[in-house]
């Protein structure tokens, strides 16, 4: 355990005792201690069923405006982008999903990926969840392409896009378990052989490259 907040403070603000073992926490108490310990600056914004995300068509179009959670519910057609970080080697920076995570926990997954939010384009939200989800600012992004809506997408309309960078990387960790650079061949025979490993979106967008 970090020695900074301190235990005691941690716990009389979860209203959890001095001496509570893992097993007894819930999902949600769980989240919350991950936080409390987390010195990412962006550790407090979690994802919300609350947000708005544009509702669009088959071909992309805005038609309305839902919450996320009953774009999710409903499986309404809305838009993502997911980002592939390369380094100067040609390493991919792939990120594993927290087990905190309400969908596709624990797995691997593009460097960074998400929602956009309401009147927001694709590019701007791949720039921000590039500083949001990994600390990486001032670069710029270049499309690879688009993936329709579908199920493996989660009925996301996606735009992929790619970036290089060679610094360091700070995530939250309620949302990321683990950053990892892997040559793309690994990938390539690790998808092979394991896509169970991997989140569906990732690999949609993973057939881009090919």
């Amino acid at each position: 355990m970090p020695k900074e907040p301190a235990w005691e403070e941690v716990s009389g603000a979860l209203g959890l005792p001095l001496t509570v073992r893992g097993e007894d926490l819930t999902l949600e108490q769980w989240v919350d201690l991950t936080r409390a310990f987390d010195t990412h600056p962006l550790k407090d914004l979690p994802q919300k069923d609350g947000e708005i995300f544009d509702v669009v068509d088959e071909e992309d179009q805005v038609t309305g405006t839902s919450t996320r959670a009953e774009v999710h519910a409903r499986g309404l057609l809305h838009r993502a982008v997911h980002v592939f970080v390369y380094n100067k080697r040609g390493d991919i920076l792939l990120q594993r999903r927290s087990l905190l995570k309400d969908a596709h926990p624990g797995v691997w997954d593009s460097s960074v990926s998400g929602h956009l939010d309401s009147g927001e384009d694709y590019e701007p939200a791949a720039l921000r969840e590039l500083e949001e989800e990994m600390g990486i600012s001032g670069i710029e992004v270049e499309e690879v392409g688009r993936v329709k809506a579908c199920a493996a997408t989660g009925w996301e309309h996606v735009r992929l896009y790619r970036t290089r960078h060679d610094g360091s990387l700070r995530f939250p960790c309620a949302e990321i378990d683990a950053a990892m650079w892997f040559p793309v061949a690994e990938v390539e025979a690790w998808i092979a052989n394991r896509p169970s490993d991997f989140a569906t979106g990732f690999l949609e967008c993973w057939k881009l490259l090919g």
